[in-house]
């Protein structure tokens, strides 16, 4: 598992924390976590590794439209044809990109250069967001400002700045609630991402007319629904966060053929 766009860390340790758990009870090994980010947080994920010998970090920068070898399937025409592949790296390794929180942060023309990516060298990935355009979850967001004038007071205490900024001049909860409103309306419908999937399909495949004209609807259920298109399945998922309105938004794609 390789998480892009890491940040400080995000949920991934946590996630790494239940995923293994699982497994473990499950009497299956552990899966590998590793955090990346174009501008690496080191320091943060020095503390947020310490705890678990199944979470790593790339500390180098890294792109997500052109990963390193290390976040690479071994499968991949990428890893073939790299220097790892050509000194004889044994490394049997299917890579699963994670992107938490981010996916909305990448414009039309560099997510498409981000699926492309991932349809080259990966064997599949989830894409996780809070947040969605629906008109209740707009509203949430508008919380958010109140939320953080209700909690600074006993999180924030001893920072006269940020009580400062909270109170007096309220800089603070109007900047949470301008970043949740653009956050939501940036995330993505399941039928926009399906449209830059058919786009980045033609761009990954070397061959434009192996691609299907159209993804095939396989599935269609209250709480998602699914599409399957050249060799690989997208599924779609909600998850109440906040009761009544908040939820989180999942798409999980993989490698199926």
């Amino acid at each position: 598992m390789v998480d892009f766009c890491s940040g400080s860390g995000g949920p991934v340790p946590t996630i790494e924390r239940l995923v293994n758990a699982h497994r473990a009870s499950n009497r299956k090994p552990p899966v590998t976590f590793q955090l990346s980010d174009l501008y690496p947080d080191i320091d943060s994920w020095i503390e947020a590794s310490s705890h678990s010998a199944n979470l790593s970090f790339l500390p180098q920068p890294v792109n997500a439209t052109s990963p390193p070898i290390a976040a690479v399937s071994a499968g991949s025409a990428a890893f073939a044809d790299s220097t790892a592949a050509a000194q004889g790296f044994d490394n049997d390794a299917r890579v699963f990109r994670l992107f938490c929180l981010a996916f909305h942060h990448f414009d039309d023309a560099m997510a498409r250069q981000v699926l492309t990516s991932s349809f080259q060298t990966a064997n599949g990935f989830a894409i996780l967001e809070l947040q969605d355009r629906r008109p209740l979850t707009l509203t949430l967001m508008a919380f958010e400002a109140v939320l953080v004038w209700l909690t600074t007071l006993f999180w924030f205490w001893h920072s006269p700045v940020q009580l400062f900024f909270t109170y007096i001049v309220p800089v603070l909860p109007c900047i949470m609630l301008y970043d949740g409103l653009v956050s939501s309306l940036r995330t993505r419908t399941f039928d926009e991402f399906v449209d830059l999937v058919e786009l980045a399909m033609v761009d990954a495949d070397d061959d434009p007319d192996h691609v299907d004209a159209a993804p095939e609807v396989i599935a269609w259920e209250a709480d998602g629904k699914s599409y399957r298109l050249d060799g690989w399945s997208f599924e779609e998922c909600r998850a109440v966060h906040t009761w009544p309105c908040g939820y989180c938004n999942f798409i999980v794609a993989r490698k199926v053929a």
